[in-house]
């Protein structure tokens, strides 16, 4: 969680479409925030941005408007846009009350992520937890401070 900057509980207001990034396609989508769970936010909606377009979407890790999220995020852009902590463990869809996120594996490998404990855990557990998490785990000043996206 050192790399984890931003924690908000939101709403997908809209789907943009793709543009090109510096490593390659990324799909934006318009989040409402309705909860700041940890880090400062001042805005009210923020924009999060995805690798991929729908047409590689082959995980379905891209998001619907309507959809209730938790996102794990990193750094803000120099341009103002948002990264997931990671395609996988950083979005994190409500659904019935519960939480689900998509397939991460650590650093390249089949070993499962940390996070995947947390899944379809109650939607109050895992605010709590994540929370928890965050606070305990602040990143050591200065490493790998990213300024770009």
């Amino acid at each position: 969680m050192y790399f984890v900057d931003l924690i908000v509980k939101g709403v997908v207001l809209e789907v943009r479409e793709p543009f090109n990034r510096r490593f390659g396609k990324a799909t934006p989508s318009l989040i409402e925030v309705d909860e700041v769970i940890h880090g400062e936010l001042e805005e009210d909606a923020i924009t999060l941005l995805h690798r991929g377009t729908p047409d590689t979407d082959v995980d379905n890790l891209l998001l619907s408007p309507g959809e209730e999220v938790i996102l794990l995020l990193t750094n803000r852009t120099t341009d103002g846009f948002h990264w997931p902590y990671s395609s996988g463990v950083g979005v994190w869809r409500v659904t019935d009350g519960r939480v689900q996120s998509g397939p991460c594996r650590m650093y390249g490998t089949v070993e499962p992520h940390p996070l995947d404990s947390l899944q379809n855990m109650r939607v109050d557990k895992f605010i709590q937890k994540i929370r928890k998490a965050a606070d305990n785990n602040r990143r050591p000043i200065d490493l790998m401070d990213r300024k770009d996206g």
